[in-house]
């Protein structure tokens, strides 16, 4: 995990920025980071979530990680917590997209590698997972 702090951004479009870069298979990490995204969230802290390369899979359905939940279903439930758009940075592979589950893919924005820094650059504090 990487923190990268931006605070010096005036009027930044989001209070954090996940980019999130692991697999779902890596252990906990889905899990805790779901919980973060949505514990910002829940505290009316404005959160942009970037998944980039294999990351996308935590949005599938079925993902499961030993002894823990289906990140995909967590992630299905983020807009009870204020996080309404997820960013997927191209390119992305229409089948692992297709496999996403409605809810999920309604929320999907593909995003360029460009946009996706712009993102980053405009968030108050950026967090890499």
């Amino acid at each position: 995990m990487c923190i990268l702090a931006n605070s010096m951004v005036e009027n930044a479009a989001c209070d954090l920025c996940l980019l999130i870069t692991q697999p779902p298979q890596t252990g906990v990490l889905g899990q805790e980071t779901f919980e973060l995204a949505v514990a910002g969230g829940v505290f009316d802290q404005s959160i942009t979530v970037i998944f980039s390369g294999s990351a996308v899979l935590h949005l599938l359905p079925q993902q499961p990680t030993d002894g823990y939940r289906s990140t995909g279903k967590l992630w299905q439930s983020a807009s009870m917590f204020g996080i309404e758009q997820f960013f997927v940075v191209a390119p992305q592979p229409e089948d692992v997209l297709a496999q996403l589950p409605e809810g999920v893919r309604a929320a999907v924005q593909v995003i360029s590698a460009e946009s996706a820094r712009e993102k980053m650059d405009n968030a108050r504090e950026v967090m890499v997972l």
